[in-house]
């Protein structure tokens, strides 16, 4: 029976095309994402581009990668094709951008796979909110194109714009902890230390825009002319809870399988200076603080993105499914080894199962603090703490 099994699979594999072939290598090629996995992703890449130059229409192709997509069941195979996507979405970016918006893949958004174990639990939360990350990057592109492309930090003035960046970069941060927790309980999974540097090269390309703004213009706090005084002070307060965030995420790093691209230049709060800005703006606020009006425009434009706004609408209403308890989930992520991980899980699966059905996150939550491991306690790669203006 292995026999006629093993014949019809080849005879079937023979009759496909390339991107099948390559399709199938990358998913049941190997366990994990080894090299040969990296070289199945790159040949996926590098056969749609070949058949861009030749003028042929990616639809086609795009169904394909869909049809497969679709398929997926286990965590390791969820892992894969959110990062496919992601890495479509980077090198194809032009081609694949209505497809990856259009809400096509929204499952990934749902995927549960077995929650069984706390390997399986773990991973299909990640599958959720790296799925989750990657639409919102995607659907704000035309705008924030220039946070991602290119080395350069480039000084913007645009508040408005600004806090879509800092807005962005709050939900991405939320992923830091979930790597953190594989990364120390589940070293044997390697696709998670690729993922994890592609979004760490992210998070710091929107932490440095940021961190440049604020450098440049949190003296305008001060002067009466200014009508952004609020915004700029709300910015430099959100800089320094992104500054922790960064520099934790720094150090996972030594768990990463490459550096970034770009460069983190930490913000040093300078003591003095917060003090003066802490009670000049509460001077100047009293009992009655003035309403951001950057914030409320972000939350009334919403969902009204100009393209595909329907597909847009109906992924943005199951984002809001994300409300659940969170005590659960806070005494998984605190637990200290795998096995006791797999003990809760096991005493609270009923609860688990019904946390799982509506997401494990509410939009604005992060999974807590977990107590620090001396294996990630180490000096974190090209982190630079400076007090001079992002370059």
């Amino acid at each position: 029976m292995f026999q006629t099994l093993k014949k019809y699979v080849y005879t079937n594999f023979l009759t496909k095309s390339t991107l099948d072939k390559d399709l199938f290598l990358y998913f049941y090629g190997g366990s994990d994402f080894d090299e040969e996995s990296v070289n199945n992703l790159a040949n996926i890449v590098a056969d749609l581009k070949d058949q861009r130059k030749k003028g042929a229409n990616l639809k086609t192709s795009f169904d394909v990668i869909r049809k497969k997509i679709l398929e997926v069941r286990t965590w390791r195979d969820g892992l894969k094709a959110v990062f496919l996507l992601d890495e479509l979405f980077r090198e194809l970016t032009a081609d694949f951008h209505d497809e990856l918006v259009s809400a096509q893949y929204e499952h990934l958004f749902h995927f549960q796979g077995d929650n069984t174990f706390s390997k399986d639990w773990m991973h299909a939360m990640l599958i959720r909110h790296y799925y989750k990350y990657i639409w919102k990057k995607a659907v704000a592109w035309e705008e924030l194109m220039f946070v991602f492309v290119g080395s350069d930090v480039r000084e913007i003035d645009d508040i408005e714009l600004l806090y879509k960046i800092s807005n962005l970069l709050s939900e991405v941060l939320q992923i830091r902890e979930i790597l953190k927790n594989s990364y120390i309980k589940f070293k044997d999974v390697q696709i998670t230390r690729r993922i994890g540097t592609l979004i760490l090269d992210d998070c710091i390309r929107m932490y440095n825009i940021i961190c440049k703004f604020v450098q440049i213009h949190i003296y305008n706090v001060f002067e009466e002319s200014c009508e952004d005084k609020n915004e700029i002070y709300e910015l430099y307060v959100e800089l320094i809870r992104f500054t922790k965030d960064m520099s934790a995420f720094a150090i996972l790093q030594n768990h990463m399988t490459d550096s970034p691209e770009v460069k983190l230049t930490l913000f040093q709060v300078d003591l003095n200076l917060n003090r003066k800005i802490e009670l000049y703006m509460n001077e100047l606020r009293g009992n009655n603080p003035p309403a951001n009006k950057y914030k409320a425009k972000n939350e009334t434009s919403k969902g009204k993105e100009n393209f595909l706004r329907m597909s847009s609408l109906r992924l943005s209403t199951a984002m809001k499914e994300e409300e659940t308890s969170f005590s659960l989930v806070r005494r998984c992520m605190t637990s200290r080894s795998a096995a006791e991980f797999d003990i809760i899980l096991h005493k609270n699966q009923e609860n688990l199962n019904s946390v799982s059905r509506r997401g494990l996150l509410g939009e604005n939550e992060q999974v807590p603090e977990e107590v620090e491991r001396e294996d990630i306690l180490q000096s974190p790669k090209n982190v630079i703490v400076n007090t001079d203006p992002v370059s």
